[in-house]
Parts: C-alpha cells; sequence; structure tokens
C-alpha cells in the first residue's frame, strides 16, 4: 500500500454518507482519503483492483441486501477489513456478519467519532 490511508465507504445514502466522512474527518489523528460507492458493484471493482485500510459497509443497497452484501465484499478481498455500519441494532444480524467475514458491526445509531475511530484504528 503506498502512503495513502483510503477508506472505502460502501453507502447509498447521501446523508449517512456525509455523516460519516464527516466523522472519519474529525476524530482519526491521520487524515484518510474516503472513496465512497453507493453500489455494491462498484465497491467490488474497485477492491480487486486497489488497496484500502478497510470497508465501512452498508448492507443495503440498491444492488445488493443484507449478509449478501458483506459477503460479497469479502469474497471479492478477503484481505481488507470490513465494518458494518448498519441501520438495525440486532445482535444476531451482528453475530452473523462477523461469522462471514467482517471485522466489527456497529449499528448507526452507536455511530460517533470515538467508535469510528476505534474500528479503523484496531
Amino acid at each position: 500500500m503506498t502512503g495513502e490511508k483510503k477508506v472505502l465507504l460502501l453507502e447509498d445514502d447521501d446523508f449517512d454518507a456525509a455523516v460519516t466522512r464527516e466523522l472519519l474527518e474529525k476524530c482519526c489523528r491521520r487524515p484518510f482519503i474516503v472513496e465512497r460507492c453507493k453500489l455494491l458493484s462498484e465497491a467490488c471493482s474497485l477492491l480487486a483492483r486497489d488497496e484500502f485500510l478497510a470497508v465501512l459497509v452498508d448492507m443495503n443497497l440498491p444492488d445488493s441486501n443484507g449478509l449478501d452484501t458483506v459477503r460479497e465484499v469479502h469474497q471479492t478481498n478477503p484481505e481488507t477489513p470490513i465494518v458494518v455500519l448498519s441501520g438495525t441494532d440486532d445482535a444476531s444480524i451482528a453475530v452473523a456478519a462477523l461469522g462471514i467475514g467482517a471485522q466489527d458491526y456497529l449499528p448507526k445509531t452507536a455511530l460517533d467519532s470515538r467508535a469510528l475511530e476505534r474500528v479503523i484504528q484496531y
């Protein structure tokens, strides 16, 4: 990986994407380049040809839904850590996401700068 610290944000909602990007800019001690995709197909294309520090994944997208989104991201690049940012605070979905390749699961209601910094750093 080059000196750039890139994070891939897979989020179709403009408001949620703006909030996440702002939290990344404010919270982290080192600057990140945030590349955003609104579609799973776009994200998989980027993951296949570029390196990212992490992928922040919304599971419900126009071209994919639920755990299939996490599974596809993981299959495309199993080396890149996946953090699910979900609108659903459901422990069973979190456990299932972790079981298929996600490294962490954060409900969007619990998303703040400290939580985001923790998952990106570790």
